[in-house]
């Protein structure tokens, strides 16, 4: 991934601004990207159905990429929190 793709993304695709900065700036690689997870490997990690987790998609950090949804790795732990923070 370069610079060039990031600017081809579909308008809603979100990436972290360091990886913006680092592709811009030269530093970051293809490997440096962050993993990005299906909604059955969402829902795995979550121990919640695909439905709910396709259904609550955007509410949970869903990125559309092309006709596939994703979510970055990091939205596990960070829907995890919340979920303590609201017992």
């Amino acid at each position: 991934m370069n610079l060039r793709d990031v600017l081809e993304m579909p308008g809603d695709t979100m990436i972290s601004v360091k990886f913006a900065r680092e592709l811009f700036e030269g530093v970051a690689s293809p490997d440096d990207a962050p993993a990005m997870l299906t909604v059955a490997e969402f829902a795995r990690r979550i121990s919640m159905s695909g439905s709910f987790v396709y259904d609550n998609r955007a509410e949970l950090g869903g990125i559309k990429l092309g006709g596939a949804i994703r979510f970055p790795a990091e939205a596990v732990e960070e829907y995890l929190r919340q979920m303590q923070r609201e017992r």
